[in-house]
């Protein structure tokens, strides 16, 4: 009975959250703050009940979900909405007697994956509408993925067959460019150092970067683009989220478009020591002098002192800006499904 309560109140509090995020795009503190206290209210309760072993994991468990969720959001991945929707469910969890240090790491992944599925499955019709540069970009991801997963397969040749390692040095090598047919050469030592673990680690590195990179090629190129609209400088409002990144150079509004090319920073590293000065040269991050204006990897959207001062700045007369999604209701899902025990 009392199982069922807790989830009958969990199913609640995210129906509220869902509704008010998908209405209105935020998630506001009394809820958020009130999942947080009423889980750990709950959650402490058990800890006195199960004692010290559960009351440890349940803490690591909520230090993981802290960590995480402010990761997420200094990156910009997240709102503070999301951030803190998810550490009141990382509370929650241990209400209903859950403590796993890495649950709300599943938890997480979990959810951004069921949100990129539901991405490409609401854009099915702009993919199908764009299938041939689509095609282009799965044949140039696979172009790529060939020399990354020669590169894994060497580091697996000698690496015991580690295949987990095999598959991170895939994605990673997807941003390096390779000589032409350099991959086939590296491909022959793997194979002369450790033939049965390339066999293995070739193919399945080949299938994984090859598909990672694709879904981000579509995602990016594609689909990304077509959830973009303009809106004019006297129309922005506090919220809305730049499509592209905004810098204030020399007085003059410009666009900044991240480069991340592992080659450019290497060949800038052999210029530079200072680790800043590197990215800057590499085109990761703005040049020196300028001032970020309006930063697109922000989840909360313009805030009011950018928008005065992209107001103030003479040369901005338009702004792209993203069509959001709400993240609450995947995450919800998740969290339910955890709540339940289906992982």
């Amino acid at each position: 009975m009392t199982d069922f309560l807790l989830f009958a109140f969990a199913a609640a509090y995210c129906a509220t959250a869902c509704y008010i995020d998908i209405r209105h795009r935020t998630i506001p503190d009394w809820l958020t703050y009130g999942g947080i206290a009423a889980g750990l209210a709950l959650g402490g309760l058990n800890c006195l009940a199960l004692g010290g072993a559960f009351a440890l994991q349940y803490t690591l468990m909520l230090a993981t979900a802290l960590a995480l969720g402010y990761l997420l959001f200094a990156l910009g991945v997240w709102a503070g909405g999301d951030a803190k929707l998810f550490w009141a469910f990382a509370a929650l969890l241990g209400a209903a007697s859950r403590a796993d240090v890495l649950l709300p790491v599943v938890l997480f992944a979990a959810s951004a994956l069921l949100f990129l599925a539901w991405t490409f499955v609401s854009n099915a019709g702009t993919i199908l509408k764009k299938r041939r540069e689509c095609t282009r970009i799965a044949v140039d991801s696979a172009a790529k993925a060939v020399g990354a997963a020669a590169v894994a397969s060497l580091f697996a040749s000698g690496l015991g067959a580690d295949y987990i390692l095999a598959a991170i040095v895939a994605v990673a090598f997807l941003l390096v460019q390779l000589p032409k047919y350099a991959w086939l050469a590296i491909l022959l030592v793997a194979l002369a150092l450790n033939a049965d673990a390339t066999t293995v680690a070739f193919p399945l590195s080949f299938l994984l970067a090859s598909a990672i990179g694709t879904v981000a090629g579509i995602g990016s190129k594609v689909i990304a683009p077509s959830l973009t609209y303009k809106v004019r400088k006297a129309d922005l409002e506090e919220g809305m989220l730049p499509a592209y990144t905004v810098i204030e150079n020399n007085g003059k509004a410009v666009l900044f478009r991240p480069m991340f090319d592992l080659g450019g920073i290497i060949k800038a590293a052999r210029k530079e020591s200072d680790v800043k000065k590197i990215l800057q040269k590499a085109g990761a991050i703005p040049p020196a002098g300028s001032k970020i204006v309006a930063d697109s990897a922000d989840a909360a959207g313009l805030e009011a002192s950018q928008l005065q001062r992209l107001k103030k700045l003479g040369n901005v007369r338009w702004l792209q800006v993203r069509r959001t999604t709400a993240f609450a209701p995947v995450l919800c899902v998740c969290f339910l499904a955890a709540l339940a025990g289906l992982f």
